[in-house]
């Protein structure tokens, strides 16, 4: 299985890197934030996919972008977002695709 993380190898402690790697082929982007054909290079085959809003320039173009994404990866079936809401995601795309979608509930909570 090949995972494509779009956050640098550096965000991650030596134990997360060792458990996400257990789960098969793990790549990392170099920076957060990249042209959107760079990201498509990177994730092309994976089947789980790792983003962030800020990955496309904030949620105000992150639908779009993620969406440009997906279609380029055919064997995507999954897309963990490192944010609490599902609003800058087409769910009913990613419905019809049958991937899931995961998020961190609460994750800004105390910041809130």
């Amino acid at each position: 299985m090949k995972i494509t993380i779009l956050y640098p190898k550096t965000e991650f402690t030596q134990a997360q890197q060792i458990q996400l790697a257990k789960l098969g082929e793990v790549v990392y982007a170099e920076a957060i934030e990249q042209p959107l054909n760079e990201f498509i290079k990177l994730a092309k085959g994976t089947e789980i996919l790792a983003v962030d809003p800020d990955n496309f320039g904030g949620f105000e173009k992150a639908k779009e972008r993620l969406m440009q994404l997906m279609e380029t990866l055919p064997n995507l079936k999954g897309v963990a977002l490192h944010a609490t809401t599902f609003g800058w995601v087409d769910l009913a795309y990613t419905k019809k695709r049958t991937i899931t979608v995961t998020n961190c509930p609460r994750w800004s909570t105390q910041t809130i």
